[in-house]
This record gives C-alpha cells, structure tokens and sequence, in this order.
C-alpha cells in the first residue's frame, strides 16, 4: 500500500480492508513487544488519518501527530491509566515501522520523531484533563455548527503568498546562514558576529531580541538543529525550496501552539494574557473572518481580568489595563500580520486566505471539520446533498458546482437516483436549479414519485419549461401542495396559512381542501393539520381538521 493513496470518507469497506492489511503486518512485526497496545494505537492512527484527516491514512506531518496526541487521543483513545504514558511509545512504533517499510509518506521520520518526543508533555497534561468522552451529549462543543467551507487558490499560489510574508523571508535568511555551521555561546545563542550579520541583513540590527527569536523559531520549526555546540541546518530546511507553503505551515504551528511564545523573554506579567489572544485569535476569527481593533482590546482587557482576578470596569488595576490595550498592535496584531496569517487596516483585521488555509490544514491535524470546497467532488450524490442540506446555501452551492463540474454528463441523473433513495428534496432541487434545463429528462422521471412530484412540477413551472396554464387536475393539486409546503418550511405554519388565505375567495379554498384530501404527497396530513391549526378562517380551519381526520382514518383502516 502507497502511501499517496487515499481512502474516501464514505468507503468503509476499503476502509476496514487497508486496516486489516496495515495492523496485521504491523502487528506480525513486533515479536516480543505488546500486540495489543501497540495494534489498537495503530488502528487509531489509520482512524484519524481517514475519518478526520484527508484520508491518506498512511501520510503523516508534524501537525497530525500534534493533532493526535493532544486532540483525539484524549477524547477517543479507550485506554487504562497505565497505558496512558505507553501510547507515545505505540505510536512511534509504528510511525517507524511505517518508515521501515516504505510506506510512510508526509514528513521524515526524525521530524515525526521529535515532534512525538516534544509534545508528549503536552500530551500528559491533556489525558490527565480529559473532558466528556466522544459522543457525549453533555460535551462542550456538542452544540457547536459546523465550521463553513473555504474554496483555496491552487498550491503554487499558496507558496507565492507564504514566499511573500515578512517571517518567511526572515526564517529563510536564517536557514541560509546555516548552509555554514554556526558556533554557540554557553547560552545557546549565536555568536556576536553571526547575530550582527544577521541583523544587518534583515534590516534588524538594533534589535538583537528579535534576531534571537529568529533563531528559536527557527529550530522550533526543523529549520535548524542545535548539534553540541554548533547550529546547523534541520531536517525541514529544504522546504523553502520544495515546499514553501509547507515551510510556513510549519513557523505558523510553532506560534500558534505556544511553543514559540512560552520561551520567549519580554512578556510582563500583565502582558501575559496576550499570548492567549496570539493563539487563539486567528481560530477565532475562522468563521467571520474580520474583527475590529477596538473588539481585540476589549477582549484584552477580558482577559486581563480574568488572570489577575479584577473586577470588570473596577478602578483597580486601571493602569494595567491602559498598557494591556496599547500593547495589542505590538504584541498581537503586528506578529500575526509579519507572520501572513492578518491583514490589518481601516482599524480591523481579517483573515488572509493564506492564514485560512493554514488555519483549515492545523484544525484538520487536530480532528476538527474545517471543510474545503471540493472535499466531496468524488463522494455519491447522496452524501453529497445530505452533507449539503446540513450547510449554508453558499457553501452548498460552492461544493455542489465543483461535484457538477466533475460529472457533467451524469449528474442529473445521479441525484434523480438520490432522490428516490430519499435525499432531501429540497438539497435535489436547488442541485437540478445549478444544473439547469439540462436537468429536464432526469426531473421528468420523478413525476410518479408521489415524495417528489410536486417539487419537480415546480422546477419546471420555475424553468419555464411547463406553463401552468397545462398542468392537468392531478398535476395542480401536486403543485399546490408542494408550494404551501415549501411556504410551511420556510416561514412557518401561520405564514402558510396568510399565503393560502390570500390565494382566492372562501369557495376556492374550501375546494382546494377537499382536493387535498385525495393528495398523493406523503406530507398531505402534515399539511392540513397546520391549515387547521392556523388558518384565519374558521371554517377553512374546521374543513382541514375533519379532512385531517377522514385521512388519517382511511389510513388507520
């Protein structure tokens, strides 16, 4: 198995074959050591990598095994206490083992390796706070929405926009100083001369604290690698060349997770709540994309309060609060913007598409559902309505125009098949509206579908390719329905009954009731039930009632 294949989200029968296949050699492997530990972590891995990664169940980087280890390690692994310190040791195992035998695509195997190796305190701490286990219906994210979908330029866009930030060019002048070994000082820094030329080079040479930082982040991210004495070039250094999306993903990780911020010198006690909003505040801005620079004061400040206890708005600790907003352009906002992830003006910051795409890659590694538009262009029209029916209407449109594109030929009648399996009509109309009167044989095909005939009369009617004016008795009445129905989904039984009530004189829709009562949609009753429950007329209501009554009747015998 290659390591570049990946197994969809809907193939559970390749799923579990390519499981069987990789823990049975993997397991077979280990001799002596525990198969059951060691086989169970391993299935986890391949049940991350496809259920909340891209599906290349056998590709991993940095961030999916910081992913794994801090975030569905502690909600899902079923494990017993003292097995706990054990799962870092599993997993390597078979990260190695997957290296050994060639079958390990992503980073290199040292990279995996001490990144596992860093993080495990990080790990230690997560399992001892584990919260709700999965699936809980008490969990704190259970009532959270779904993340919306991002449509991303191509990849050799990508690394132009991440070639083009401030922190690349400077971590880059960092490697390449490195193409020659560089001394250390008993403080682990670089020597004098090599800081100076440093800073001369990027324009820094009065703040030698930032060259510094430079260089931690450097190594924090495999740029560089601390040999004895001596700093030299990492394990990642070659991305800037091969990969320079890669190559910022990384410096990003290294921000955003703390591990640069947590080392670094400076940070005033009242200054240190800002390092929470560095971390936090590109997830946060995810979903809207934009905040206001008076929002991330105010939010600042919060947090200030929080740490040292205050009163909100109390005099107490007034000043700390004056230096805590003015500190935020400086030590918020301009490190986010050096690095790509904001772009700041008119006095608020939004979202870069680079930080999106960085933000979406990180948020997947950790088994979040950050969607791209065009995740689902090989998956079935069914799973692609219902996923569909769950989303906004302009991330359904996106993702269901990249699913049409794929498949010109063949997609009308490929949701005309979801359809009758019982996808959402409405999720099957708007796909066949996208499509357009190329849609018209596959709609057609759905009027002996009693579920479905009047939405399909009503795209044809909406297309204009049927004028109401030929509809026969049978076909208006599905119609009818159909239309009060979509009303009743939209705005509500009350809104249903105003617009039926504005429909004609009394005689009409006391007929139109009674037509009702031989409807072949299945939602018929639905239906006259909340005519008889909201209708301002009396006497339509008490006709939708009994009408309700006779049918449900008729149905019972």
């Amino acid at each position: 198995m290659q390591p570049t294949i990946r197994i969809r989200p809907d193939d559970d029968r390749g799923y579990a074959r390519a499981v069987k296949q990789v823990v049975g050699a993997f397991e077979a492997s280990l001799g002596d050591a525990d198969p059951v530990l060691a086989g169970y972590v391993a299935e986890l891995m391949l049940h991350y990598r496809w259920a909340h990664g891209d599906g290349r169940i056998l590709w991993w980087t940095a961030a999916d095994v910081e992913g794994f280890l801090l975030d569905l390690a502690p909600d899902e692994a079923e494990i017993e206490d003292e097995d706990v310190s054990r799962l870092p040791g599993a997993m390597l195992k078979v990260l190695e083992w997957l290296a050994k035998t060639q079958q390990l695509g992503g980073s290199p195997i040292a990279v995996l390796s001490k990144t596992l190796r860093t993080t495990i305190p990080d790990y230690l701490r997560a399992m001892e706070e584990r919260g709700p286990a999965a699936g809980d219906e008490d969990a704190d994210d259970a009532d959270d929405g779904p993340m919306p979908a991002i449509s991303l330029p191509p990849v050799p866009e990508l690394a132009a926009m991440a070639e083009s930030t401030v922190v690349f060019a400077r971590l880059r002048a960092v490697r390449d100083l490195l193409e020659t070994p560089r001394r250390l000082t008993k403080a682990g820094t670089l020597v004098d001369p090599d800081v100076r030329a440093l800073g001369a080079d990027l324009g820094l040479a009065d703040r030698i604290a930032d060259v510094d930082r430079l260089v931690r982040w450097a190594v924090l991210a495999g740029f560089g690698e601390v040999e004895r004495t001596r700093l030299e070039l990492g394990p990642n250094a070659a991305l800037f060349e091969e990969s320079p999306q890669e190559a910022w993903l990384l410096a990003m990780l290294m921000l955003l997770n703390g591990k640069l911020l947590d080392g670094e010198p400076g940070w005033s006690d009242a200054e240190a709540p800002l390092k929470e909003l560095v971390e936090q505040l590109p997830e946060q801005l995810y979903p809207d994309g934009t905040a206001t620079l008076e929002q991330l004061e105010t939010v600042a400040v919060r947090l200030l309060e929080e740490e040292l206890a205050l009163e909100p708005g109390s005099k107490v600790g007034r000043d700390l609060r004056r230096s805590i907003v003015q500190a935020v352009p400086t030590r918020v906002v301009e490190p986010l913007v050096e690095l790509g992830m904001l772009a700041f003006e008119d006095g608020s910051v939004a979202l870069t598409t680079l930080g999106r795409w960085g933000l979406m890659a990180w948020m997947r590694a950790r088994g979040i559902d950050a969607p791209m538009t065009g995740d689902l262009v090989d998956a079935s029209a069914a799973d692609v309505l219902t996923w569909c029916h769950e989303r906004d209407q302009e991330d359904a449109e996106a993702e269901l125009l990249t699913w049409i594109a794929k498949r010109p030929v063949t997609a009308a009648n490929e949701i005309a098949i979801a359809a009758r399996a019982g996808a959402p009509v409405s999720e099957v109309m708007f796909a066949f509206e996208l499509i357009g009167p190329w849609a018209e044989p596959a709609v057609r095909d759905l009027m002996d579908d009693p579920r479905l005939a009047g939405a399909a009369l009503i795209w044809l009617v909406d297309m204009e390719l049927v004028a109401p004016d030929d509809l026969s008795a049978d076909e208006m009445l599905a119609y009818l329905t159909e239309t009060l129905l979509e009303v009743l989904d939209d705005e509500g039984p009350e809104e249903m009954a105003a617009h039926m009530a504005l429909q004609g004189p009394i005689e009409e829709q006391l007929r139109l009731v009674d037509a009702l009562g031989d409807a072949a949609n299945p939602r018929t009753n639905e239906l006259l039930n909340a005519i008889g429950a909201h209708h301002p007329m009396k006497a339509v209501a008490k006709q939708a009632r009994s009408m309700a009554f006779k049918r449900q009747g008729s149905q019972v015998h």
